[in-house]
């Protein structure tokens, strides 16, 4: 909205533009006038609405925004807002800086974005990081051991544990 306490809504997507040009934005707003119309078109919005939304137009809207994350042909994951992984290059990017990562360390963490947003077991760790060993015995301690590598290359919070379970990118 145009008209959010502290912040106008249009500086605010001008200062999220300035960090990331590809996140989608919708203004909802009863401004309708010329100037707040032009700079908002600056800004490459998915949408501006303008105030009352019939429930059909909403609806739209929110196809429309499906559609282009859908179709994003973003390169990068973002992880954090200083963390990135690159999809092609299969790279992690911390403040634009390329981290080494072990090769288990890379394969638990290709497994975590393939999953992003929803838990990955320690059964479904143990098989990818030890696929060519799965018969033999791997302890749930061997996956923690690989996690707790992985968390210290990552931002805080990244990821989370899920008890008696697996842990989720968050």
């Amino acid at each position: 909205d145009i008209n959010i306490p502290l912040l106008n809504g249009l500086d605010l997507a001008n200062k999220i533009r300035e960090k990331d040009k590809n996140v989608k934005i919708i203004i909802l707003s009863a401004y309708s006038d010329k100037d707040k119309l032009l700079f908002a078109t600056a800004l490459k919005l998915t949408k501006y609405l303008i105030k009352p939304v019939s429930p059909k137009l909403f609806k739209e809207t929110l196809e429309l925004l499906a559609l282009e994350i859908k179709n994003d042909p973003c390169k990068f994951l973002r992880i954090s807002m200083d963390c990135l992984w690159d999809k092609e290059e299969e790279h992690l990017l911390i403040n634009s800086q390329v981290i080494e990562l072990s090769q288990k360390e890379h394969l638990l963490l290709k497994l975590f974005v393939k999953n992003k947003g929803f838990t990955v077991t320690y059964e479904d760790i143990m098989f990818h990081l030890w696929e060519d060993s799965y018969e033999k015995e791997i302890s749930i301690d061997s996956v923690k051991n690989q996690v707790s590598h992985l968390r210290k290359k990552l931002p805080e919070n990244c990821l989370i544990s899920v008890y008696g379970k697996g842990y989720i990118l968050n």
